[in-house]
């Protein structure tokens, strides 16, 4: 479908409605600015979406760097041959309407390594009784053991959080653990780890480095 400047200008003016006069939420400037500019990366490039957009709405997108679009995540299947996504079939479409409508889906912004994000999270789950169920790290720990001591602390913040045996880090890798997929694109392998286990392996000095949890995971 081609894209309606007309519809744009009405859902962008919508979003900002519903935030600032609906839930009174005080967004600068800023906040509006970065609202437009995800919202129109989505209006610019559609389902050829990719982590690699470029400036957003009349820009050019970024270098592709073999990332799937959002086309292709839709219709991903799993290990099974099943299609996973929001939109695969009605049912997942509207589980995650609910989850939106209820509040139910929190998005966060922080540092993994910092002294705040997570052990805030780790608070609100203890005080809920809740435990950890799933962990997706992508790659961030790349960068986290790279330059300085935040693999250390980021494992410091796991701690905290209520864990039990079912309790799962899930990893992607790159930079070399990529495979060139069917498509054409740059493939990572997905790994997972107890979270359990592999804390129980740091506090052992056995994870000293990004290759040590790749090892620890399958």
């Amino acid at each position: 479908m081609p894209v309606s400047d007309t519809l744009y200008q009405k859902n962008l003016k919508a979003i900002r409605d519903w935030l600032t006069a609906h839930h009174h939420f005080a967004l600068g400037d800023s906040d509006l600015a970065g609202i437009e500019y995800v919202y129109s990366a989505f209006s610019e490039a559609g389902p050829d979406l990719t982590y690699n957009f470029g400036n957003g709405r009349g820009n050019v997108r970024g270098f592709g760097r073999g990332m799937p679009t959002y086309g292709q995540l839709m219709i991903q299947t799993d290990g099974q041959g099943s299609q996973r996504s929001y939109i695969a079939n009605e049912v997942n479409y509207r589980t995650l309407r609910q989850h939106e409508l209820d509040n139910a889906i929190v998005p966060l912004v922080g540092n993994f390594a910092g002294d705040k994000a997570i052990k805030t999270v780790a608070a609100y789950l203890k005080d809920h009784h809740a435990t950890v169920t799933a962990f997706y790290l992508s790659n961030v720990e790349q960068y986290l053991w790279n330059a300085s001591d935040d693999g250390r602390k980021f494992f410091g913040n796991v701690a905290a959080l209520p864990l039990d045996s079912a309790s799962t880090f899930i990893r992607a890798v790159f930079n070399g653990g990529g495979m060139r997929g069917a498509g054409g694109g740059m493939r990572g392998p997905t790994i997972l780890a107890s979270m359990i286990e592999q804390l129980k392996a740091f506090n052992a000095g056995q994870i000293n480095g990004y290759s040590d949890v790749i090892r620890l995971s399958k």
